[in-house]
């Protein structure tokens, strides 16, 4: 843990999209994406050898292609992009940013359905946008991971998505997150929080899936949710690590409960929007 594994950098907070969940369209200041300062990032390599490029949508910035092959000259061997992945359903486009160097793109996908799925982003025709781009990327030899993002309106499809992944794409890398509550958008309708037993009952579905058909799946180890959750769910996350350049909210705090768990030495603790079902599913455990 005490290695950091991985540099993130940010290139634009803006966004193609709307989601329901998402600030990234609330405007920050300009001069933190300015090329001479995300430059300065990407050479700050530090001996690294993976780069993860966030935004924002990444793919709405016009340097993207510049940055990546300056990474790729740096001497970063993975070049990793996490992206709504619309603009790749223009193939001149994935071409593009394929020769520049980018070697995996993460994909965010919240749901199944193209009706829901556009909802959720607010731009209507960008779940076939989406499901164009995984193609486009995938037939140019990029790997596809995809990023689903557990909240209240997905998570009993979560099964099936990767279920429709899977048999559409041959998707074989799948990463679950649970909502980080740390955006005006949640604050304001805290419902988009899932129901944290239900929500792990069917993640554990799609997991079970993954494992029966020989596809990975990554739990981040500090998540929305910590660690210890995930356990008793009988679920594995990723080890511990540490990303250069991330951005944990700070709302996160240690109860009773974790003063004597294995975790305690990396976990971050708990969010507090997620505290008390945590707490009850730990103190639930202690009782049995």
């Amino acid at each position: 843990m005490d290695k950091i594994s991985t540099k993130r950098i940010k290139v634009t907070s803006e966004c193609n999209q709307d989601c329901i969940f998402c600030d990234s369209n609330v405007g920050s200041d300009p001069a933190l994406y300015s090329m001479r300062r995300v430059e300065s990032q990407i050479l700050e390599r530090n001996g690294l050898t993976r780069l993860n490029i966030t935004g924002g949508e990444p793919t709405i910035c016009s340097n993207l292609g510049e940055y990546i092959k300056l990474a790729k000259k740096a001497g970063y061997r993975d070049i990793a992009m996490l992206t709504n992945g619309n603009r790749f359903s223009e193939k001149k486009y994935a071409s593009q940013i394929k020769k520049s160097g980018l070697t995996e793109a993460i994909i965010s996908v919240y749901h199944y359905d193209s009706g829901i799925s556009d909802a959720l982003s607010k731009v209507k025709g960008s779940f076939q946008q989406k499901l164009k781009g995984i193609d486009n990327l995938i037939n140019l030899g990029i790997e596809v991971t995809v990023n689903i993002v557990i909240f209240s309106g997905n998570y009993k499809a979560i099964p099936k998505l990767v279920r429709f992944l899977h048999s559409t794409f041959g998707i074989k890398l799948f990463a679950f997150s649970f909502l980080e509550p740390n955006c005006s958008k949640v604050a304001a309708k805290p419902d988009l929080i899932p129901d944290l037993e239900k929500s792990m009952a069917y993640l554990a579905k799609a997991a079970e899936y993954c494992k029966k058909n020989k596809l990975k799946y990554f739990i981040p180890y500090n998540g929305a949710i910590p660690p210890c959750i995930f356990k008793i769910n009988k679920l594995k996350t990723i080890k511990p690590e540490k990303i250069a350049g991330t951005d944990f909210d700070s709302s996160r705090h240690y109860y009773s409960v974790c003063r004597n768990c294995a975790d305690r030495k990396y976990c971050s603790g708990i969010l507090k929007e997620y505290s008390a079902e945590c707490l009850d599913i730990l103190r639930s455990k202690r009782t049995k």
